[in-house]
């Protein structure tokens, strides 16, 4: 049966088979944990900063040169989680002594 007629026919090719190895596949792994990594790094720091920035100049009339300094501490103290000079527990703790304010854990999440 030659083409045309496996076209009249409607008969459909066969699906291409490939053949990749282990080391190729880890590789695609990989990337797209990388890739997820990533995206959701950008979107957890997006909202850390984006969020008080805002509250900040929106409901404080704060401006570009404080709101660059409440950006630039934040960095910095993200920096300091990051590189587990203080752990989330230290954080809550000192917020609670030096302002009164309790952040309350949702006991469905633990």
């Amino acid at each position: 049966m030659n083409r045309a007629e496996r076209r009249a026919a409607g008969m459909k090719a066969k699906q291409p088979v490939y053949q990749m190895t282990t080391d190729a596949i880890e590789k695609i792994r990989k990337d797209a944990y990388q890739k997820a990594y990533e995206s959701a790094t950008y979107t957890a720091m997006v909202l850390l900063f984006s969020m008080p920035v805002r509250v900040m100049h929106e409901q404080y009339g704060w401006g570009t040169k404080r709101l660059t300094a409440l950006a630039e501490a934040l960095t910095d103290e993200y920096q300091r989680f990051s590189d587990g000079e203080l752990s989330l527990e230290e954080y809550r703790e000192f917020v609670l002594q030096e302002t009164g304010f309790a952040f309350k854990k949702n006991p469905e999440v633990e």
